[in-house]
């Protein structure tokens, strides 16, 4: 009987289940949706309930694809990280959670800088920032105390799905990383940064490795899903820590872009840089530490452009084959061909500006514009947006080596406009569903029986494809890029 190894990874859009040998090999997989909700600008928000029918569904269809000869070992977790889930006494959400994008803690995050902000960037490399979890709660604490009063415990997306499955609540040292109130060298609760910040210890769940035993799955969720009732449960990570072990990302010397519907680039450092703790973030990671920078419109900014000038809501999941071959009519696109310029900050701006007010223009249309010129312009956007990292990432330290991974990573325009763009050859991850693979690692290494996590990583984080940058194109794309830039310069300050 062959041994499987289970991986759900909670996405901002999505929920994917998939089966890993101990070889690395992906058997089998299953997905399933469920809704965004922007009840007020600024605010980004999932119903935390909506999430288990859509999980459940996707752990049914990837066991459903599995042959008679495979047995599941163990199931771990990945999740949007940042994303908070209060629960009351009986740990039943209180309110939607927020996710990284939600930028209501806006006055919450400069009130903690200016007070605080040294210390913060003292125990963590890190500025507190509207998206992560320590904003997010003085937000309640202040603006919903009714709520605050009521909390019990506190986890984040992946965490409470867990809880669900198994009937135990903790979360593990990289999504505690996330709420910046969390010591990384004695893996625990910073008492310190949590008085000062106004918080209860008491709300703060209990912590675990990532790749440590957190329960078992109970019989009512092996009636749901049809997996064993007893099945060992690893607790799993944060999903760009789990995306690091899906991409290779945990060896030094790697860039690593993930184009999903938002985009990261992430690479592993060995501490924080006090020099960008303005424009980029650091970030603990399954036995590594890496620095990240966020992009929050990536695809999710070609998604919206596509289904507005499609006539669908904008907030619908697209037509990915009409996409598609749209995406093959541009491919002969010339380097600005459109003449537009796409501010790609449709929920405030990420890595390197971090300004939650920013928002997304398109500079330059004209009569003759159309749906081609438009996703091609928000496709360069993105791109110059990624640059802008790029530059920060390389004060950090050299790479040799970039690698891009993610949906956007399908589509071949994009790709070679990334690669031009950022005046650098990219290889391609033939491993899809970084994350997913990473939790897949987690729940292998969790039993002991499968190797060690680098090994299972150098395995799975095979790439295929390798774009070698345009040498002319690069050169036009410089000057399109000054152009973005400034464009940026005179539009952010009227928002």
């Amino acid at each position: 009987m062959r041994q499987v190894y289970l991986g759900v990874d909670l996405g901002t859009s999505a929920v994917k289940c998939l089966a890993m040998d101990n070889q690395g090999r992906c058997l089998s997989q299953g997905e399933g949706r469920y809704p965004l909700y922007a009840p007020r600008p600024g605010w980004v928000e999932q119903n935390p309930e909506e999430w288990m029918e859509p999980v459940y569904g996707a752990v049914r269809d990837c066991l459903k694809g599995l042959g008679e000869d495979c047995k599941p070992a163990a199931l771990s977790y990945s999740g949007h990280m940042s994303s908070l889930v209060m629960l009351d006494d009986d740990f039943k959400p209180l309110l939607p959670c927020s996710l990284v994008g939600d930028s209501r803690a806006v006055a919450q995050a400069r009130e903690l800088k200016s007070l605080y902000g040294n210390l913060f960037a003292e125990a963590t490399g890190n500025i507190p920032l509207q998206a992560f979890i320590v904003a997010k709660l003085r937000w309640v604490f202040q603006e919903r105390p009714d709520i605050y009063a009521r909390m019990s415990k506190f986890v984040m997306a992946k965490d409470y799905v867990r809880f669900r499955m198994t009937g135990e609540l903790c979360t593990d040292y990289t999504d505690a990383g996330n709420t910046l109130l969390y010591h990384p060298v004695t893996q625990s609760w910073n008492d310190s940064l949590i008085a000062l910040s106004g918080l209860d210890k008491r709300i703060f769940p209990k912590l675990c490795a990532p790749a440590s035993p957190a329960g078992s799955i109970t019989a009512d969720a092996a009636k749901i899903t049809g997996l064993p009732e007893g099945l060992p449960v690893i607790c799993g990570g944060a999903d760009m820590a789990c995306s690091q072990l899906g991409t290779g990302g945990m060896t030094p010397g790697r860039l690593i872009i993930t184009l999903s519907t938002s985009g990261q680039m992430c690479m592993c450092v060995n501490q924080p840089s006090p020099d960008v703790k303005d424009n980029i973030t650091f970030h603990p990671g399954v036995g590594s530490l890496y620095a990240m920078a966020s992009v929050f419109s990536g695809g999710l900014a070609v998604n919206w452009g596509f289904c507005l000038l499609s006539g669908q809501n904008p907030g619908n999941v697209p037509d990915f084959k009409a996409l598609d071959v749209l995406a093959e009519e541009i491919e002969s696109y010339s380097p600005g061909q459109s003449g537009i310029t796409f501010l790609p900050f449709l929920t405030g701006s990420g890595s390197p500006h971090n300004r939650p007010h920013d928002k997304a223009h398109l500079a330059g249309l004209t009569l003759s514009s159309d749906k081609r010129d438009i996703v091609h312009a928000i496709m360069e956007g993105v791109a110059y947006n990624l640059r802008e990292n790029a530059d920060v990432f390389r004060g950090l330290g050299k790479w040799n080596e970039v690698r891009l991974g993610g949906g956007g990573a399908k589509m071949k325009v994009w790709r070679h406009i990334i690669a031009d763009v950022l005046g650098e050859d990219i290889e391609i991850l033939r491993t899809g569903n970084a994350s997913a693979m990473g939790a897949c690692i987690l729940a292998a290494a969790g039993t002991g029986d499968a190797g060690s996590i680098l090994e299972l990583s150098e395995k799975i984080a095979v790439c295929g494809d390798r774009i070698e940058y345009d040498r002319q194109k690069k050169l036009e794309y410089d000057e399109l890029f000054e152009r973005y830039l400034r464009t940026y310069g005179a539009l952010s300050e009227i928002g």
